[in-house]
């Protein structure tokens, strides 16, 4: 039998990695083309690989969400998981309901381009993925409370040495021909930016939504009930 805390351990633990990509090692494909996405593609990863990165993504947001405003909650929710290595959750406070997807970055370099968040030469959370399941979640949400303002999308990228958008002021992005951003932020800058929301939730308006989100009819779960101890099932 594993010890939970030695199993969150070696999860916590970066694995260890080739000389070619350690912090400060020269890269074959240096400058602007590797920045892009034009260097050698790495192996794409197994499924064991993408389950072992979203298990450390998941410790990784949950210790960081730790320190959220006050007055802001995050939750988890079923129509947030996805098979990628990224940890997603719903983010609630007076500036609205935020739809957030955090990428563990383990001290490398991520940066914005053609729509998707880059790591290490490997395509992280795509932006228009997200945006797409935050409209989702929107129409989850609003068949059990009037929600007044949508959830918005915003992805995270932890632990990454440099956070590159090009062109973008506040590190946020829009897709062409759409008014609302997602915006793609830098683990430090999350907190002042939810804090910087214009409030548009009252306090009664996230008590309705925490009680909406935590009942698991909004998500088209049906819960279970377990028979009392002794009693025979039919």
């Amino acid at each position: 039998m594993t010890h939970i805390l030695s199993t969150r351990r070696r999860l916590a633990t970066p694995p260890e990695l080739p000389e070619s990509n350690r912090t400060g090692a020269l890269r074959s494909t240096p400058g602007l083309a590797w920045l892009l996405d034009r260097a050698p593609r790495r192996p794409e990863p197994t499924p064991t690989d993408l389950a072992l990165a979203r298990a450390r993504s998941e410790l990784a947001v949950d210790t960081f969400l730790e320190t959220l405003p006050e007055h802001w909650a995050a939750f988890t929710s079923p129509a947030l998981t996805g098979d990628g290595p990224s940890a997603a959750r719903l983010i609630v406070g007076p500036g609205g309901v935020f739809a957030l997807h955090a990428q563990l970055c383990d001290g490398r370099i991520a940066w914005v381009y053609r729509q998707t968040v880059h790591v290490a030469g490997r395509r992280a959370p795509d932006l228009a993925t997200a945006e797409a399941g935050a409209q989702r979640l929107t129409t989850l949400l609003r068949g059990r409370v009037p929600l007044r303002t949508a959830v918005q999308p915003v992805v995270v990228v932890l632990g990454a040495r440099a956070l590159w958008a090009p062109g973008q002021t506040g590190q946020s992005w829009a897709a062409p021909g759409r008014p609302a951003p997602v915006a793609v932020l830098g683990a430090r800058a999350l907190g002042d930016w939810l804090a910087s929301r214009p409030q548009v939730l009252r306090p009664i308006e996230r008590m309705e939504l925490a009680a909406a989100i935590d009942n698991p009819l909004t998500w088209g779960i049906r819960p279970s009930i377990l028979p009392r101890p002794g009693t025979v099932r039919n």
